[in-house]
């Protein structure tokens, strides 16, 4: 049985999708104990990275989670490519023979999911903060704090700028009908909100 199929059988999870794999091996052609060559296949799903050996004596699972990918290193010198895949505190080192465009298509399968679980949890947070920012300017603008014309221009820099902490003088709102840009020149409200 391949590994790809033993995989798919065995190791796959719920909602798991390949999108490449690669036959290969991880370790030292010449290597003793647990840094010998185990040949295996690289897998790429939507949720992680994965390398598998299954032999007579057992198995080699190697999994890393796409959210924990912190950087991807490629070599390829005369047909033999190299992919390190690496996390905060651990890397996988896969080496292959795999023609080149089979071995793009899987690097660029870990950099685009990698990217897109990275923008997902960035953007999960970046709406928590949003939104923490703008109840807090509403209880402001309720207790009589902020003004109507206040709260307005302070929710526009928010949803500019992302926050009333990066409030710098080129980007403070204008609490005035004119204000004054730091180059000396006037701006009016309606271009700091």
């Amino acid at each position: 049985m391949r590994h790809i199929d033993y995989f798919r059988m065995k190791k796959s999870q719920p909602g798991e999708i390949v999108s490449a794999h690669l036959d290969g091996w991880i370790g030292k052609t010449m290597g003793k104990g647990d840094g010998r060559r185990r040949n295996g296949t690289l897998v790429v799903t939507n949720h992680r990275a994965a390398f598998l050996h299954k032999g007579i004596f057992g198995e080699i699972f190697e999994t890393i989670p796409i959210e924990k990918i912190s950087s991807v290193e490629t070599r390829s010198v005369l047909g033999y490519r190299l992919l390190k895949i690496h996390t905060s505190h651990d890397h996988l080192t896969f080496k292959t023979f795999a023609d080149h465009e089979a071995f793009g298509h899987a690097v660029a399968m870990i950099k685009t999911t990698g990217r897109g679980a990275e923008v997902r949890r960035t953007s999960d947070q970046t709406s928590l903060h949003l939104a923490s920012e703008l109840k807090e300017l509403a209880a402001l603008r309720t207790a009589g704090a902020l003004s109507g014309e206040e709260y307005e221009l302070a929710k526009g820099h928010v949803l500019r700028f992302g926050s009333l902490h990066n409030i710098t003088p080129r980007t403070a709102p204008c609490l005035t009908s004119q204000c004054e840009a730091p180059n000396g020149l006037s701006r009016s409200t309606n271009a700091a909100a």
